[in-house]
């Protein structure tokens, strides 16, 4: 197996990691928006940091894997789409972390309030579902999912395909088109380049 399947595979390993901690993260916020007491809020939130840390992983392999992916193609960190790239995925973990950090806070928040008596508590509701925080978690993952598409129509472009010549709209497949066998190519009626 050559090397830039080895590095390609944990870069897209990485998103794929980003991602599912994502959703976890998510899923057990909305839960607690619809939770009343402050047990079952802690309950949930305990969980989050799991997702959390499957988030940071995620996005470390990316970074490590995506930059040892361009050197390993010859490419240095100037072209304007891997600048691109990089700058969105710093935005994504900014903008990722002030989410996460109010969450945090009504984690604690509720392990305090249900050891107290366990009573519904307008503070944690609202700090719970504060709004802002939540619209900055997705648009992490929006700044991170818009910087996976730029590096693959112009990694496409970089290894003399267009993104035309790609047969679905698929972004796994936009990712790995490149290095599919030319046969492959040629059985999807795609000229092999």
């Amino acid at each position: 197996m050559a090397l830039t399947h080895v590095l390609l595979f944990f870069h897209l390993l990485g998103a794929i990691g980003f991602f599912a901690g994502a959703a976890v993260v998510a899923t057990l916020q909305h839960a607690a928006i619809r939770s009343e007491r402050p047990s079952e809020v802690y309950a949930l939130l305990r969980l989050a940091p799991v997702g959390a840390a499957l988030v940071g992983l995620g996005a470390l392999l990316t970074l490590v894997f995506g930059i040892a992916l361009a050197e390993h193609e010859g490419l240095d960190l100037s072209p304007a789409w891997i600048q691109a790239a990089l700058g969105l995925w710093v935005a994504a973990m900014a903008v990722g972390g002030y989410g996460g950090r109010t969450a945090r806070h009504a984690r604690h928040l509720a392990a305090k309030l249900a050891a107290e008596g366990d009573a519904p508590s307008p503070e944690l509701r609202a700090l719970v579902g504060a709004r802002v925080p939540l619209a900055a978690s997705y648009a992490s993952g929006l700044l991170l999912l818009g910087s996976s598409r730029s590096w693959s129509g112009s990694r496409l472009e970089a290894v003399g395909h267009s993104t035309s010549d790609v047969p679905s709209n698929s972004l796994l497949l936009s990712w790995t088109w490149p290095f599919q066998p030319a046969r492959r190519r040629r059985n999807a009626g795609v000229r092999s380049g």
